[in-house]
């Protein structure tokens, strides 16, 4: 989640879905701001038709949308889809709203995670939908990662006592982990689900990069279990002399851009800097990568921008992600996007 988040979080009140029918006094487009923030991403070219950057509110920061198993967005009523976010109440807690896909519009949000006994936070940053009846939450602490687990999208969530994702390889020293918004499926029956699951390190001065850790999830006893660390971590997305190419995005296997998996993440050439960057590689893990650079910046009064997921939806790409703005508002950014030239899978 989180570098800056000292400098520049506070608690703020929100907005709920009481007041959305205000949400054309709420949002920034490319036409009132006057800027172009098209993106040309190895071939593809997409123009940005649409952007808010207070779709859940003040103090109410993007956490994860919600994906099955395959790593596509999963949908209710063709339609709606659940949207984990935070806030800070003390300490910075989760909640979920239920998402309206065509109306840009979210409902009044619930708790669903607490900090876990001397935890500092619990920030969702990957919630997975393993079945009917099984879900889970991957999230943010201060220091590592955990999980949770409950039976219904809007939990009651429980976190997993034994299951953690701490530092233990070399280029890890020093840093917390956090959770990413990413996996790739290894392996699925009505046993079992493993995953390669996406975290990153923040580290002094903002740098970080990216990693995969192989996951067990026990859908018979809800489990959750690290097997390993990739031995080729880190990812190698950072350039030579930057300060950071971590809090990487999604992946999913219908949408590539001309046949490329695309992984967004933050790049950041010195420590006070934020950038959408794209990665493409024919590998879902990035062990390869074709095509990688900076495509976009924060828009409007978007400071820090961080914590990408993707999806398409009635025919537009859509990019959904956490900003914080310089008066310390933490709040949830999206954006959309049409075709213009290239082929989205």
């Amino acid at each position: 989640m989180m570098m800056a988040r000292f400098r520049y979080r506070t608690a703020a009140g929100i907005i709920t879905s009481r007041i959305l029918p205000l949400l054309a006094c709420l949002i920034t487009s490319i036409e009132a701001n006057g800027q172009t923030n098209d993106l040309k991403v190895g071939g593809v070219e997409l123009k940005q038709v649409f952007h808010s950057d207070r779709l859940t509110g003040t103090n109410d920061h993007f956490g994860a949308l919600l994906f099955d198993s395959n790593g596509h967005l999963a949908k209710h009523h063709e339609n709606k889809t659940w949207l984990y976010c935070g806030a800070k109440e003390g300490q910075w807690k989760s909640f979920v709203r239920e998402f309206d896909l065509d109306l840009l519009q979210v409902s009044e949000r619930t708790k669903v995670l607490d900090p876990y006994q001397s935890d500092r936070w619990a920030s969702v940053h990957l919630a997975i939908k393993a079945s009917d009846e099984f879900f889970i939450l991957f999230y943010s602490t201060g220091k590592r990662v955990r999980a949770a687990v409950a039976s219904k999208p809007k939990g009651p969530f429980v976190t997993d006592e034994h299951f953690r994702i701490g530092a233990s390889q070399p280029w890890e020293k020093g840093c917390s982990i956090e959770s990413d918004c990413g996996f790739v499926k290894i392996f699925e029956n009505e046993d079992e689900l493993r995953i390669w699951k996406l975290y990153d390190t923040l580290c002094s001065g903002s740098t970080g990069q990216n990693g995969w850790a192989e996951i067990r999830i026990d859908k018979q006893t809800r489990g959750i279990e690290l097997l390993r660390k990739h031995p080729e971590n880190p990812i190698r997305l950072l350039r030579p002399d930057w300060a950071a190419a971590r809090t990487g995005g999604n992946l999913d296997s219908r949408i590539r851009f001309n046949g490329l998996h695309p992984l967004f993440y933050l790049s950041k050439r010195v420590s006070s800097s934020y950038r959408i960057a794209v990665a493409l590689s024919s590998d879902p893990l990035f062990q390869d990568i074709e095509f990688n650079k900076e495509v976009a910046g924060p828009i409007g009064t978007e400071g820090v921008i961080e914590k990408f997921q993707f999806y398409r939806h009635d025919g537009h790409l859509f990019l959904i992600y956490e900003n914080a703005d310089r008066r310390n508002d933490w709040r949830t950014s999206i954006r959309k996007y049409r075709l213009v030239n290239g082929c989205l899978d």
